[in-house]
């Protein structure tokens, strides 16, 4: 059976699905925050405060953790700090990030790109009909489907 190792709680319970990332684990809790704990000694290293129950778990990229909370949108969390960057209130998950920009599924656009750098401006891409996409944090590709049948994949230019 299973050997014990280490416990962590958080208050009010985990909300799934919880992130792994190498040696690091993000997740969300219903008592408003993001975690980010060593997962091979349980070691806690931040929390980042959502200001909100939070109902799904977070999304863990190369640079940024990204967590949509129910009513502000998408948040983008500094993954090494803890430090809330931006907050997008049509955003609604990760599709991909590259080191200069996150491509976001929206609520009003489908498809965003948010610019990473000190002073983040999101701008539309022109694709009409998208309703669907995959949360891709293997590489910067884009997949995006729509209500026709038509899947597609782009891949961002630098």
């Amino acid at each position: 059976s299973p050997k014990y190792i280490w416990q962590f709680k958080a208050e009010e319970g985990i909300v799934s699905p919880v992130a792994k990332d190498g040696d690091l684990l993000f997740f969300a809790s219903k008592d408003t925050y993001v975690y980010r704990l060593e997962a091979s000694e349980g070691k806690f290293i931040w929390k980042s405060p959502m200001g909100e129950r939070l109902e799904t778990g977070p999304v863990a990229a190369a640079k940024c953790v990204y967590q949509y909370v129910r009513g502000k949108g998408l948040t983008a969390i500094d993954k090494a700090s803890g430090k809330i960057l931006w907050r997008l209130a049509e955003g609604t998950s990760l599709a991909a990030e590259t080191p200069a920009k996150a491509y976001l599924a929206s609520s009003v656009d489908g498809i965003l790109a948010m610019d990473l750098s000190k002073d983040p401006k999101p701008f539309g891409i022109p694709l009409s009909g998208v309703s669907k996409y995959a949360v891709n944090i293997t590489d910067s590709k884009i997949y995006i489907a729509d209500n026709m049948g038509r899947i597609a994949c782009l891949k961002p230019i630098k």
